[in-house]
């Protein structure tokens, strides 16, 4: 994550060949017709939610060996399921994150930390 744009395409890329290769026409042409990254407009997190969930469900989530954070490490879903939480602290902590993203993804495009932060002049 460095450079935002160049890990998004990669990721476009990786998922689509996964479709083609899999025979999921379906998915292939949904990420045909909303193009690779990156995304702009009134909703951005929509064609990033599409991407990313897929690059999840089959990337990520077989390679998570322990069972039980497979099953409760989501940290949304966590969230979801807390007893002190009602529907509409549910609702608005999803609206929030939706909002933010689409606020602040964006804004990102244009960062490659090889170059914005290429020298760190403080120990990290």
């Amino acid at each position: 994550m460095v450079d935002v744009q160049e890990t998004d395409q990669m990721i476009y890329d990786l998922v689509l060949d996964h479709a083609r290769q899999t025979g999921d026409t379906g998915f292939v042409k949904t990420l045909e017709e909303q193009g690779p990254p990156p995304y702009f407009g009134k909703s951005p997190i929509r064609p990033y939610a599409t991407l990313f969930g897929r690059e999840y469900q089959v990337f990520e989530a077989p390679n998570i060996k322990d069972e039980t954070y497979r099953r409760e490490g989501d940290a949304i879903q966590l969230m979801l399921k807390q007893p002190e939480y009602g529907w509409l602290d549910r609702f608005y902590y999803l609206l929030g994150l939706m909002n933010t993203f689409n606020v602040v993804y964006p804004q990102l495009q244009e960062m490659d930390f090889r170059v914005d932060a290429a020298r760190l002049d403080l120990p990290v």
